[in-house]
This record gives C-alpha cells, sequence and structure tokens, in this order.
C-alpha cells in the first residue's frame, strides 16, 4: 500500500532529521561555551578579535540565518548534488564508495582547527557512542600524535556505519575471485555526515565574510563582548576609501559609483577585476538606483551605507570567479550564494525583516493573506535573492494566532513573534526532509511534496505574485524588484548563459557536416533528386540558400547585441563616455572576450583554429560586425564548396551568389531592440 510505505520512510526521515539536528546542536553548544569561556577569563578584545566577534555571530543568530540562507537557496537536488561534492572529495579509489581509511582522513581533515575543529568532531562522535581521548597520544610522534582517531576509535566508528553484507548465491559468490571491499552504508550516514557538511559550509562563510570586510573597508573595532561597531578614528580602506576620496556627501548618485569602481580598480585590482566585471556591477547599480538610460539622470540616490555592502558583495563575487577555476554556470551560482551569505546573512534577523516588512505594509494595521505572503517573500528575497519554494506561504500559514476574520493584525505579528525564527522552522522542517527523502527515497519525494502541500503552496504563491497586490506594492514603494523581480544574483548569471550561447552558435555555425561523411547508399537517391533539381532551378535555390544564410547570421548578429551591453551602453547612456575613466572610451567594446573562450574550447577544427587566430591579429581593434563578416566569407567558402561536392559530378557549374554591399550594411545595422539590465538588492 502506498500510503504504509510512505509512512514507513517518513519514520525513517524523522529519525535520520532527529540525529541531523541532535548534532548541529553539539556544534552549537561548543561555540556557546568557548564564547562564555573567553568572556570569563576577561580576554582583551584587541587579543582574540577575530575569534571573539565570530563566537558572539554565531551565538546569536548568524548561524541560523546561515542555515536558512543555504537551506533554502537550493531546491532538494541541487542541495543534494553540492552535498555529493563533498562526499566524494574523499573517493580516492573512485568507486563512489567511502571505505574505513578514506572515512579516517575524512575526519581528520574536519578535525584541523581551520575547519570544525576537534573539540566538534570529538561531539559528533558522541552522538554515535564513541568516545575519543581527550588529549594527545604522548606515545606516538608527530602528525600522528595529535590526530583524533586511533586504531580502536576507528574501528569502531567504521563498524557503526558499515554497510552489513548481503547474502549471496553460491554462483554469484564464485563470480568474484577477489571479496569486495568493506564500505560504509551512505544512507545509514548520511544525517550524521550531513550536519559535518553544513558546519564545514557553516565556517567556509566566516572566511569568505573576512574578505568581503577587506574589500568593503569600513573600519570596525570590537568591544568588550565581541561585537564589531563602526570606529570613527580608524583608516578607511578599499571600496569605503575609494568612494571617500570621490564624494564627500552622504548620498552617492551613479556618477559616484564609476568614479569610486575606477578608482578602486586602479589601486591595485586591475586583473582580478576586468571591465566586463566592472561592467556587470554597474548595469546591476544602475538598475537599482533607477538611472535613466537616455539622460543619464539618477531617480534614486542612496546613502553610502546603504549602497558600499551590495558593491562590496558584487565586487568580492566577480574577483572570486576571475582568480577560481570556476568555469561552469552551476559552480558561479554556488560562488554567488556563498559570497552572498557570508555577506549579508548577519542582517537577516528579527529587527532587520519587520522593518522591511512593515515597509512594504504601508504600516497597515490589518492585512489580508495574500497581501502578506507577497510582503514576506519580498522581504525575503531582499535578503537572499536566492529563495526558493514557498517559505512565505509556510510563514503565513503559522502565524494564524494572528488572524482575525479575513485579515492580520500586523502590528502583533512585529511586536510579538520572530519572522525569522520561523523561516528557520521551516528551513530545518520541510526543507530538511525533502532533501532526505531526495537522497534516502527519490522515489517518494514528489508524494512527500504532495502530502505536505509543498505543490500547492508553491501555486499559491505563484498566484499571489501575478496578481494585483504586486503592482500595489511595486506603485505604493516605489520598488525596482519585488519577489521573483530581477536580480544581480541569477542561476546563473544572464550574461555569462548568453555569451556560452553565443559560443555554442558560433561553434555550430563553423562546423559543418562533410557530405563525403555519409554512407553512399544512404545518399545516392537523395542527391539524384536534388541534381535534377538543381539543373531546373538554379537561380531559385541560390536564393533560397542566401536568404537562409541571411537569416542565420542576422539572428547570430542580434545574439551578439544582446550580450555586448558595453555597446549597447554607450548608445544610450552617454555620461559612461564622459564620467568613467574603467571603461576605454571606443564606442563600442571589443569582441576579444570571445577568445579566451575559444581557446579553452575542446573543438579544434581548422575553422575554430582561423577565427582564434584572427581575434589574435584584429581583436582589440574590431568590432562584432567585422568578426561575422570575417565568420560570413568562410561560411560561404564551405558552402560553395560544399555545394560543387554534392553536385560537382553531374553539374560543374559553381554556384554564383556572393554577399552584396547591402547584405553586410544590414548586418552591421542590426541592433538590440531593447535595454535590459540586472538588478540588485540592497540592504
Amino acid at each position: 500500500d502506498l500510503r504504509e510505505s510512505f509512512s514507513e520512510s517518513y519514520k525513517q526521515v524523522l529519525e535520520a532529521k532527529s540525529t541531523l539536528l541532535g548534532v548541529l546542536e553539539e556544534f552549537r553548544k561548543e561555540d556557546s561555551l568557548l564564547y562564555t569561556e573567553i568572556l570569563s577569563k576577561g580576554v582583551k578584545p584587541t587579543e582574540l578579535r577575530n575569534l571573539l566577534s565570530e563566537l558572539k555571530l554565531r551565538t546569536e543568530g548568524f548561524r541560523e540565518a546561515a542555515t536558512s540562507y543555504l537551506l533554502n537557496s537550493y531546491e532538494a537536488k541541487g542541495l543534494s548534488r553540492l552535498f555529493q561534492l563533498f562526499y566524494l572529495e574523499f573517493d580516492w579509489s573512485d568507486d563512489k564508495r567511502m571505505q574505513e581509511e578514506e572515512l579516517e582522513s575524512c575526519i581528520e581533515f574536519l578535525a584541523r582547527d581551520e575547519h570544525l575543529g576537534r573539540k566538534k568532531i570529538t561531539a559528533a562522535l558522541r552522538k554515535v557512542n564513541i568516545e575519543v581521548p581527550k588529549s594527545a597520544n604522548i606515545f606516538q610522534e608527530g602528525a600522528s600524535a595529535n590526530k583524533v582517531l586511533n586504531d580502536q576509535t576507528r574501528s569502531m566508528l567504521f563498524e557503526h556505519f558499515k554497510e552489513r553484507s548481503v547474502s549471496r548465491t553460491s554462483s554469484f559468490r564464485k563470480s568474484f575471485s577477489k571479496k569486495p571491499k568493506e564500505s560504509v552504508d551512505f544512507k545509514k550516514m548520511l544525517p550524521w555526515f550531513f550536519a559535518l557538511f553544513l558546519e564545514y559550509e557553516f565556517n567556509s562563510l566566516f572566511k569568505k565574510r573576512q574578505l568581503f570586510r577587506f574589500h568593503l573597508g569600513i573600519p570596525f573595532e570590537v568591544n568588550q563582548k565581541g561585537k564589531e561597531v563602526f570606529n570613527p578614528q580608524g583608516s578607511p580602506s578599499g571600496l569605503y576609501k575609494a568612494f571617500l576620496s570621490n564624494t564627500s556627501s552622504k548620498s552617492v548618485d551613479f556618477r559616484m559609483v564609476q568614479k569610486s569602481l575606477a578608482t578602486y580598480r586602479s589601486s591595485g585590482f586591475s586583473e582580478s577585476l576586468t571591465l566586463e566585471s566592472v561592467e556587470r556591477i554597474l548595469s546591476s547599480t544602475r538598475e537599482l538606483m533607477q538611472v535613466d538610460n537616455l539622460s543619464g539622470i539618477t531617480k534614486k540616490t542612496m546613502s553610502l551605507e546603504e549602497l558600499l555592502p551590495t558593491i562590496a558583495a558584487l565586487v568580492t563575487t566577480e574577483i572570486s570567479w576571475n582568480t577560481s577555476t570556476t568555469n561552469y554556470e552551476i559552480e558561479k551560482y554556488d560562488s554567488q550564494v556563498h559570497w552572498n551569505a557570508a555577506a549579508f546573512a548577519e542582517h537577516f534577523n528579527k529587527e532587520n525583516l519587520h522593518k522591511e516588512i512593515q515597509n512594504l505594509c504601508m504600516n497597515s494595521s490589518k492585512t489580508n493573506r495574500n497581501f502578506l505572503i507577497i510582503a514576506v517573500d519580498s522581504a525575503l528575497k531582499k535578503f537572499n535573492p536566492f529563495t526558493k519554494g514557498p517559505v512565505a506561504v509556510y510563514v503565513v500559514d503559522s502565524l494564524k494566532d494572528y488572524l482575525e476574520g479575513s485579515t492580520f493584525d500586523l502590528p502583533r505579528i512585529l511586536s510579538e513573534d520572530d519572522i525569522s525564527k520561523r523561516v528557520y522552522e521551516f528551513s530545518v522542517s520541510i526543507g530538511i526532509e525533502l532533501f532526505l527523502y531526495t537522497v534516502l527515497y527519490p522515489q517518494q519525494a514528489e508524494l512527500y511534496k504532495t502530502f505536505s502541500l509543498y505543490e500547492s503552496k508553491m501555486q499559491e504563491l505563484n498566484l499571489a505574485i501575478r496578481s494585483n497586490e504586486v503592482k500595489k506594492v511595486i506603485f505604493s514603494k516605489n520598488l525596482t524588484s519585488v519577489s521573483n523581480a530581477k536580480s544581480a544574483f541569477k542561476e546563473p548569471d544572464d550574461q555569462e548563459i548568453k555569451k556560452v550561447q553565443l559560443l555554442n552558435r558560433v561553434m555550430e555555425s563553423l562546423q559543418e557536416e562533410n557530405p563525403r561523411t555519409k554512407e553512399v547508399t544512404e545518399e545516392t537517391e537523395e542527391a539524384t533528386t536534388e541534381t535534377k533539381h538543381f539543373k531546373e532551378s538554379k537561380d531559385s535555390e541560390d536564393s533560397e540558400d542566401s536568404e537562409d544564410l541571411e537569416e542565420k547570421l542576422t539572428h547570430l548578429q542580434a545574439q551578439a547585441n544582446a550580450i555586448d551591453l558595453n555597446c549597447q551602453k554607450r548608445r544610450t547612456s552617454p555620461e559612461i563616455e564622459i564620467e568613467s575613466n574603467a571603461l576605454p572610451n571606443n564606442k563600442e567594446i571589443n569582441p576579444q572576450m570571445l577568445l579566451p573562450m575559444l581557446e579553452n574550447s575542446r573543438i579544434n577544427s581548422k575553422d575554430v583554429k582561423e577565427l582564434r587566430q584572427h581575434l589574435r591579429e584584429n581583436g582589440s581593434t574590431s568590432k562584432y560586425s567585422d568578426v561575422f563578416k570575417f565568420m560570413v566569407d568562410n561560411k560561404l567558402k564551405k558552402l560553395k564548396k560544399q555545394k560543387k561536392e554534392v553536385v560537382l559530378e553531374d553539374y560543374e557549374e559553381e554556384l554564383d551568389f556572393t554577399p552584396t554591399k547591402e547584405f553586410y550594411d544590414r548586418i552591421n545595422s542590426s541592433k538590440p531592440k531593447d535595454d535590459r539590465t540586472c538588478g540588485c538588492v540592497t540592504f
């Protein structure tokens, strides 16, 4: 019976979730104990500045906010992919199974101080009834003396998670000359190991947060309790210093952003912060500040305090892309999620979230269900633009105690409740349960969505977003984005996708099938028919070929113009040329950015080599139209040669179609119809 099967699997999922949350709670206690210990000893903040402020954040909501951030930024399958990548890092044998020595290596790696540390690993081992000696082994030397596991505890841990042998038939046993290596039971170890993974991710966010603060450049000091406060006597650095050098005003307009980014880039980041990266940041900021494309007037000036963290988050993300081996779009999305979480998770608390909801609801005392769903969803996506799933609907459903008739008592909710905690509760209940179902019982994951009303609530959220209530929020608050509006942090980055799509189209246009590679038996009849038709209507076919070629090339040109935001902004925003020395002064950014993609491509045909050579020699002075003209010539030569090979035996005349001046003019004059930029999120 389906319900009985689901009921049994749900019990297993609840047990797994209980184990997972139990280990995470042990980690929280370890942080709290260390923070209390440091405060009780009266250690001066300057001696343990970073540790003290980090522990205070860990014990005052950052852990819950970061957990919500990560769990809500991925679908269940995406979270499973991220976890499996971590799991397979320790799979030396590359057999997708973890043996005893691999398990030991994993535990010792996580026990390092720069990751989870010995105390947290020891606490996690206690949850599976394994006691670890508190001190190092005095009978061993070097690294072995500091190992968490000894021979006995390693065997106990492996035995606890070991996959139980399954009885085999005699014929099956005879088919193997060697006994397969014993390995851990992935499903049994999953909840315990996933808790270690979440803590590892949580710890990595603090490392990213330090780099984010470096680029931010605002001087902070740590008080006696570990709280970071602004230090007006401190020396500004980073982006903060760059902005102060260009303006003394508290409010910032778009031209100041352009000048400040140019200043910061020239201070030692010209290689890691490329011109293309600067343009993406400016594109996001342009929409955020509602800059008029024609006049260049900034309609929404912002305070430096409000704008600077967003700029710093964009800068750190771009630099990480340019200085790492990140190639795939999903890797870039992972990078965006983690950098954004590192920068803004600490702001995801009751005070800030309630303030945003109150602002969206226009200080109304009574709010209907639909409008409250939109307000909560919009507020969540301001702090985390990657938010997926019907989080807002679940949160509103949990506020039924504040329901009076058909409306909610908003002042009571904002004063008595804590919506940030309700978001965390959703993350560790529905979010973790759906993840566990996806990994442990993938066949029943969709069934869980039905029984938990996940799908129906997702439909309700989508209907609410498309309703007239959204228009009320937009027009009343003059917001640039609510709920599902565009964000600078996309899954994945939109401009990067278009560039990859363009490269794919370039490759497709360069790679033509050779008719001689097709089987003669399959082509004889078609070639005869085609030859006869060609003799009867040569002019007509030439015309069709040229029209088809024009259509393909025009489409390619439109794709190139659509991604060429630099060229596009210079046509519509003349202030960039005048005000920003971060960008070159030519009318169109050169198309040389195609060259790295071509060089990294696995396609190494003669046509690709020719295009690479053309870009190396002329890329710095060429426009996209020049590149595509080069491609037109190559494509026409190939088309002529291809036609001759097909019909040469029966008809020896060549195609006489050649591109005219009007044809090139038509391609060169192609321009994008609209000006689309990415949005951004402020805090």
